[in-house]
């Protein structure tokens, strides 16, 4: 009933379509609803997410994408995202108006995608850190400071 998103009374009515219910979604590894529940595992997973100090990062490209970090304690989260539908966008960050630019930063990994790896922030790249986008894509990746 109501193809499985409420068991309540929707203030609309819901139309039962067979292909798109909660059932068949969270068998589709790559589905929405399945998307959220890996976002909020990793906002759980990681106190910088929920407690972190927020930090605005500089992007070559301030009109497609964006990027902040948020820090809590030794552990570091940055978020880049594209949010337009150009692919393979390079882009360069810049750290020197925060609180990392004279520091080394290990990184951990990507918390979207585990088999990607990146380099360590420290004073060679921190106003020259790249990062390839794909569209409408969003990057979590975790560092601590050494």
């Amino acid at each position: 009933e109501n193809s499985g998103f409420t068991d309540g009374k929707p203030y609309k009515n819901i139309n039962l379509i067979r292909e798109y219910n909660v059932e068949t979604e969270e068998k589709n590894p790559d589905s929405i609803i399945n998307h959220y529940k890996k976002l909020i595992k990793i906002r759980n997973e990681n106190k910088s997410l929920s407690l972190g100090d927020f930090e605005s990062v500089i992007t070559s490209d301030k009109n497609k994408t964006f990027a902040f970090i948020r820090k809590f304690e030794d552990e570091i989260i940055l978020i880049v995202s594209n949010v337009t539908k150009e692919n393979n966008i390079e882009i360069i960050l810049d750290f020197s108006n925060t609180n990392l630019s004279s520091q080394t930063i290990k990184f951990e990994k990507d918390l979207m995608d585990e088999n990607i790896k990146f380099e360590n922030i420290d004073e060679k790249n921190s106003n020259n850190y790249k990062i390839m986008l794909q569209s409408y894509s969003l990057k979590l990746l975790k560092f601590k400071v050494n």
